[in-house]
């Protein structure tokens, strides 16, 4: 039997999601996804209006993807330096030793950092490039001083401080 969906489809049904029959991903179920990830506050009957179906098929869809776990949620963008000063840092984590427990216990206490925005673990020199949002430069001192000196086995971290964002996060290709 040959497969009849396009090769960016066969790549999205491939990775990792579950193995039910309704987790098949279609073309319309893309562009559902493509219009939500950029205008998350549509109307039901804009969105079914846009991809060619009845409101209560669009919003079928719609609750099928949040199931599959392919929309994660929704939220507000905000412009966080229109509301207070802000400092964003590109930090470079590099952790004392690499056993499991230490990649656990360094990311269980970073999730508790409400100024760690994202964090990922990564190949290469280091271990973790995490993104932090502070209010000056003092604080993102304090901050490091305590990741370094909170017991989490960071040995070193390197700081790049934001200048400008060139092209802002507006949703990930699709196609």
């Amino acid at each position: 039997m040959s497969d009849r969906r396009s090769k960016p489809l066969r790549k999205l049904a491939a990775q990792k999601r579950p193995a039910a029959a309704e987790s098949f991903v279609d073309d319309r179920d893309v562009r559902i996804l493509e219009i939500l990830q950029v205008e998350g506050r549509i109307s039901n009957q804009s969105l079914a209006d846009a991809v060619n179906l009845s409101p209560s098929a669009a919003l079928q869809r719609v609750r099928r993807l949040e199931g599959l776990g392919l929309i994660r949620g929704y939220g507000a963008d905000i412009d966080v330096e229109r509301l207070r000063p802000t400092l964003f840092v590109f930090a470079e984590v590099t952790l004392t030793s690499h056993f499991p427990e230490d990649f656990a216990r360094f990311e269980a206490r970073i999730e508790e950092i409400p100024e760690i925005i994202a964090a990922h673990q990564i190949s290469g020199p280091y271990d973790y490039l995490i993104q932090v949002t502070v209010q000056d430069i003092n604080s993102w001192r304090q901050l490091a001083d305590h990741l370094l000196g909170a017991q989490l086995g960071v040995a070193k971290i390197t700081t790049s401080v934001k200048m400008k964002t060139a092209k802002a996060f507006r949703g990930y290709p699709l196609r």
